[in-house]
């Protein structure tokens, strides 16, 4: 494994990569950065807008759901979604915005605010460790980046929200 890693760098040494590139805490934090956005872009993407059908026979009404307990994260959506504030006029065009989307759930709006919070920390939580780990003149570079990274995926479910919309 050693030998593979060593390889690795001398590669990126004869190619002319930034030092902070040669080491293998930026491949990890890039890792896991990649592996987080394309596991939310999978989720995000792989349900299909419901088309509109012929009227279906009334189903079972189902039990009402607290929001605290529905949403795609469980009892940890609504403490999730609640990280990020909102004003009363942004919560009500987020609203608005849902139904036009299509996504008519009481826990719609909470699990879109849980992603756009675990893509926003995640990031910002792997630049932590980073910059930690990293040689003192590293340090911001792995804090910038991370924050920057953050705040690109933190886009991402409400742009989903959007794209479905259209």
């Amino acid at each position: 494994m050693n030998e593979i890693i060593a390889r690795i760098q001398e590669l990126l040494a004869d190619r002319g990569a930034p030092e902070w590139l040669q080491k293998p805490s930026a491949w990890l934090m890039i890792a896991c950065a990649a592996i987080a956005a394309l596991l939310v872009l999978r989720r995000l993407f792989a349900r299909k807008p419901k088309s509109v059908a012929a009227p279906q026979p009334a189903a079972p009404p189902r039990p009402a759901i607290d929001e605290e307990d529905g949403g795609v994260f469980g009892s940890l959506t609504g403490a999730l979604a609640a990280q990020i504030p909102e004003s009363e006029k942004e919560r009500k065009e987020f609203s608005q915005l849902l139904r036009q989307a299509g996504m008519y759930s009481r826990t719609a709006r909470a699990s879109i605010y849980a992603y756009r919070f675990l893509l926003m920390a995640f990031p910002l939580f792997c630049a932590g460790l980073l910059a930690i780990f990293s040689p003192r003149e590293q340090t911001w570079k792995f804090l910038i980046a991370g924050g920057i990274i953050a705040t690109c995926l933190s886009i991402i479910p409400r742009l989903y929200v959007w794209y479905r919309r259209q």
